[in-house]
């Protein structure tokens, strides 16, 4: 492009000097206005960039500690330090530009992880261009497939924790429908933390204690290359700014006071009077976590001005175990972490303490209904959201006791299973009992009827199977989405399996559970509760499936 200017200047310049006739004067007026031309494209000017900070709550102005300087096309970095950091470039466009814009990274611009190598966890920015989803994928050096992230993402930056136990350079590719990018990270082990990419937030700091600092001498910059410019303030978080200068420049960040970043995990082990609380520290903003814990109240939005609890202190999970709960009430939780910089709060999450309507002792007999003989006291809870006002026993029927886990293969506390509308159990331990001749059709217009009924059969009058109505009113209200919902619910539903529609043999007993209804679909299907690690909806099935049943009492 330059040497095209410089071609019209002389085709214009010729034109003018042969205007003139001294051969004297037509000799150098030329050479003399080129090289004129040519010092003032190409001069070395200078432009200044500078900083300052304003915090994004209060709008006050804040010194700059340090400002970290990136040149994203040849990875070069400076750090100015405060407390009215400024830089001052020499400003040349550069050779060949148009050819150098193929190797700038735009719209996903990625950085490398900090601390590289590390162990356990690291934390990656990405900025972007535009809104929407972004997936990330951690690879080791054959290929194989790690860990996965994917969400909806704004315009911005976007931190991430990257944690690993490998002892390896891994892969981390981050793309979209538009653009690839990749990093290598290096875990060095001695960790026993799970493969995981977690999502943080907005661009989080590094400490600048750790960052390179370089002579400004050194620095490679020319007009329009894509910079970073990462502020860092004690007690803020760092944000980043990303700007191709060409002239003067002055930037203000907006920063965010350093209070920790924790969430509040779903509630467990509800039940009348207790419950089990998770919590998650984060990030700390820097300061130490002094302490933290769960506020509780059955009003809402908690603070540790009304009850909470205290559950040590630094980065993590951690829990708490309130007892000494009112039955049938609503109670709001949120975890809470201080630093030097003030307390923050978790999301608000809530519970509902269920009540028990007693216990119920069945002699259960071999025969038409039951598989083998034994005795069994079922436990039951009232209040379940979605359908308050029923009884519900908390096992599986023929199951001895609830499940110890989500995945619990124990035949003991997975029950007996059922084909629709028949009221023959079956048992499976190793084998199925009774091993009679499996019904692979069933083709019949009719719901589940009172006389094939298991539960009012071996309960007594006024158990029965539950409606799909039911189970849909309990899964919505209750918002399952997956295992946790149903499993930490006052049912405390597992993944029992179920028994091939085809042979009647055991199928995914610990990987999911399906859960029948007295509804039919059509002729040859009917509704059920379906759950698995990833999702708990209702769906249709075949009616020849043998699945578990829990009773329902009005």
């Amino acid at each position: 492009m330059v040497f095209r200017l410089l071609l019209y200047l002389n085709r214009f310049l010729t034109r003018i000097y042969l205007l003139f006739e001294p051969m004297i004067i037509r000799k150098y007026f030329l050479l003399i206005i080129m090289l004129l031309a040519f010092k003032s494209l190409f001069c070395q000017n200078k432009i200044t960039l500078g900083f300052i900070a304003k915090d994004e709550v209060g709008q006050g102005g804040i010194l700059l500690d340090s400002v970290l300087v990136r040149n994203l096309v040849y990875d070069c970095d400076t750090v100015l330090y405060g407390p009215d950091p400024k830089l001052t470039l020499n400003a040349t466009w550069p050779w060949g530009l148009a050819e150098m814009n193929d190797n700038i990274q735009s719209g996903i611009i990625l950085e490398q992880n900090y601390p590289n190598p590390f162990t356990g966890t690291t934390t990656l920015n990405i900025f972007r261009e535009y809104n929407g989803p972004m997936k990330l994928i951690m690879f080791d050096e054959v290929g194989s497939k790690l860990a996965e992230f994917n969400g909806e993402f704004e315009k911005g930056g976007h931190s991430f924790v990257i944690s690993s136990h490998e002892n390896k350079a891994l892969i981390l590719s981050v793309f979209d429908d538009k653009y690839y990018r990749f990093v290598k990270i290096i875990s060095i082990g001695q960790s026993n933390l799970d493969n995981g990419i977690k999502y943080i937030g907005p661009s989080l700091h590094i400490e600048p204690e750790n960052l390179k600092d370089i002579a400004n001498s050194g620095f490679t910059f020319f007009l329009g290359n894509p910079m970073m410019f990462v502020s860092f303030v004690k007690d803020y978080y760092s944000t980043s700014i990303y700007h191709n200068p060409i002239s003067d420049s002055a930037y203000c960040f907006n920063l965010r006071k350093a209070f920790p970043i924790l969430k509040t995990d779903p509630v467990t082990n509800v039940t009348p009077t207790s419950a089990v609380l998770w919590g998650e520290v984060i990030d700390g903003g820097g300061p130490e976590i002094t302490a933290r814990g769960f506020c509780w109240s059955t009003e809402q939005n908690p603070t540790t001005a009304s009850n909470h609890t205290t559950d040590g202190s630094g980065f993590g999970v951690f829990s708490s175990t309130l007892s000494g709960l009112d039955s049938l009430t609503t109670y709001y939780i949120r975890a809470y972490a201080t630093n030097r910089v003030g307390t923050a709060y978790g999301l608000q999450v809530d519970f509902f303490t269920w009540a028990s309507c007693g216990t119920i002792t069945v002699n259960h007999m071999a025969g038409a209904v039951a598989p083998v003989d034994k005795t069994v006291t079922y436990g039951t809870a009232t209040g379940v959201p979605g359908e308050t006002s029923k009884c519900w026993i908390t096992t599986n029927l023929g199951a001895d006791r609830q499940p110890a886990n989500i995945s619990d293969r124990a035949e003991a506390s997975a029950g007996w299973y059922w084909q629709f509308n028949r009221k023959q159990g079956y048992k499976f331990d190793t084998a199925r009992i009774p091993n009679t001749i499996w019904i692979t059709s069933i083709n019949e217009n009719s719901d589940w009827l009172a006389a094939e009924d298991p539960c009012a059969l071996e309960l007594g009058a006024g158990w029965r199977i539950p409606t799909g109505t039911e189970w849909t009113n309990v899964h919505n209200v209750g918002g399952w989405t997956n295992w946790a919902g149903p499993f930490n619910s006052a049912l405390r539903l597992h993944f029992a399996g179920s028994l091939d529609n085809t042979n009647g043999t055991l199928f995914a007993r610990g990987v999911n559970g399906g859960y029948s209804s007295s509804t039919q679909s059509d002729i040859t299907t009917t509704n059920i509760l379906a759950m698995g690690y990833s999702f708990c909806s209702m769906f249709i099935f075949t009616k020849t499936m043998g699945l578990s049943i829990r009773c329902i009492r009005d």
